[in-house]
């Protein structure tokens, strides 16, 4: 499972002593605007998802945070890692729900076909849970509706911790995670902490920043 010694994460150190390690503040800035990062947790992820076949794909493996009933709020994702070809698929995920309600297929969702390597190939972001569902524990299945000649993904599961603006190209933004609506929300320990862009321009981005955390 994907930790805070997990290549690509932030590493953070974990709280010692009974303490609990909380955010507190962001600062975040994009050389082109507007965009918007999301700061999770990656709980999840399976790796080689072959875009290569029509049958049903079995997920092993479940989370350690967020599990449960703290699965809440956990959303999923697939993260394309060899370019996809121009084969037109949907997108059918076979899931467990927040209550433990198991085998539940989402709504067929389209892919992006042709999509480029880091993008997650699908609109919405999240892949939509069945109405009522507000998060889900295990994912168990993934199934493409058509085979395509090459293309892999990574399957992820996450779990929301601040949302970071990036409203104007190369101003910097302060967050505070304080006040605001995700008030002092915790980092669970051995966090992955990682973003998702969410890109409201088409110019590729660089970003520069930083993420505060106490433990107490």
């Amino acid at each position: 499972m994907p930790d805070n010694t997990t290549t690509g994460g932030l590493q953070q150190t974990d709280p010692s002593g009974g303490d609990t390690l909380h955010f507190t503040t962001a600062f975040a800035q994009g050389s082109a605007g507007p965009s918007t990062l999301l700061l999770y947790d990656r709980i999840f992820h399976a790796s080689a998802i072959n875009h290569n076949t029509a049958a049903a794909q079995t997920i092993t493996g479940v989370p350690t945070r967020y599990a449960t009933t703290t699965s809440k709020g956990n959303f999923c994702f697939l993260e394309v890692t060899t370019v996809l070809t121009a084969t037109v698929f949907n997108i059918t995920l076979q899931y467990t729900d927040q209550d433990g309600n198991a085998a539940e297929n989402a709504p067929s969702l389209a892919g992006i076909v042709s999509s480029a390597v880091t993008r997650i190939p699908h609109a919405p972001r999240f892949i939509p849970l069945n109405s009522g569902d507000t998060g889900l524990r295990t994912v168990t299945q993934v199934t493409f509706s058509a085979a395509a000649a090459s293309g892999v993904s990574n399957l992820v599961m996450g779990h929301p911790l601040a949302f970071l603006p990036c409203p104007i190209a190369n101003s910097m933004v302060v967050l505070d995670g304080i006040n605001s609506a995700f008030n002092l929300v915790e980092i669970l320990t051995d966090a992955c902490l990682a973003l998702i862009e969410m890109k409201g321009v088409a110019t590729a981005t660089t970003y520069n920043g930083q993420v505060i955390m106490v433990s107490g």
